[in-house]
């Protein structure tokens, strides 16, 4: 799977810090995890395990579903989850870095790396991409960090803390 440098990551954090003048509306980062990602991807039919019941014998199993540790599990989740966010979520996807997606429609920034997902918008829109996600996969939300009294302040993001502050957006590395 493609792993975007860490600028890829400040682009949404910068439209998360940068809100429009003429609108009353906050932006929200949403991080969202993807709970058995690699499960919802199809084989590619070249992938056979052998279970623990059939040792000793001839026999084993063709997958039809991806499944962690093996060699082409990451592509095909890649794959699939490119396919649903440009043709089912109908996202455009970076020219620049593959792992960056914008929705022409409503102005909605995203990242991912693996199954973390952070994407940029205002809160019904953001609902409304996870809703539509949640139809392909299965999407948690881990935080849903804004400024507004329910939001979450801080939350991490593939190891970073992101704290949202009156002065702005921080982004550091994870203190553990």
């Amino acid at each position: 799977a493609a792993t975007p440098p860490l600028w890829a990551f400040r682009y949404p954090l910068s439209e998360l810090a940068t809100n429009d003048p003429s609108s009353n509306r906050s932006k929200k980062l949403m991080i969202i995890g993807l709970k058995r990602a690699f499960f919802h991807s199809e084989s590619s039919g070249k992938t056979f395990v052998k279970p623990p019941h059939l040792r000793g014998t001839t026999r084993c199993w063709r997958l039809l579903k991806s499944m962690y540790g093996t060699l082409h599990a990451a592509s095909e989740f890649q794959d699939t989850f490119n396919f649903t966010l440009v043709e089912k979520i109908e996202l455009n996807q970076g020219q620049a870095q593959i792992c960056l997606y914008y929705c022409p429609r409503t102005g909605m920034k995203l990242v991912y790396h693996g199954d973390d997902i952070g994407a940029v918008f205002y809160g019904p829109e953001l609902d409304e991409f996870r809703k539509k996600l949640s139809k392909s996969f299965e999407a948690n939300v881990k935080y849903l960090i804004g400024p507004e009294a329910g939001d979450d302040k801080s939350g991490l993001l593939l190891n970073r803390c992101i704290t949202y502050t009156d002065a702005g957006v921080l982004w550091e590395a994870d203190p553990r």
